[in-house]
């Protein structure tokens, strides 16, 4: 799989996981600049999908950025979204590794 704007960062991210394990985080933020006329502008889950699910029927937590919101751009909630899911996967488990892997 590439890391485009043609595969959802949602596609990604099931490609990747267990079937039917992905379970979504913070699906309803959305960016809350006002700021150059960006209260019109849509951006679901403000251009990141974050969650946790299985790969091997191992815990995991992922994120996938997309590149089709804002243009890849990363605003405030995209980085509380992300910087959140590395929280809790510090909180659930007694350690944790960190992979950038483009998949």
């Amino acid at each position: 799989m590439s890391n485009s704007a043609q595969t959802s960062a949602s596609a990604r991210i099931n490609g990747l996981l267990d079937e039917n394990s992905f379970v979504e985080v913070g699906a309803y933020v959305t960016a809350r600049s006002t700021d150059f006329n960006m209260t019109s502008k849509e951006t679901p889950a403000d251009g990141v999908v974050t969650g946790y699910g299985t790969i091997e029927g191992n815990l995991v937590y992922v994120y996938s950025q997309d590149a089709s919101v804002m243009g890849g751009s990363m605003g405030e909630m995209h980085a509380k979204k992300i910087s959140n899911i590395y929280a809790l996967a510090i909180k659930t488990s007694g350690g944790y590794r960190c992979s950038s892997r483009l998949w």
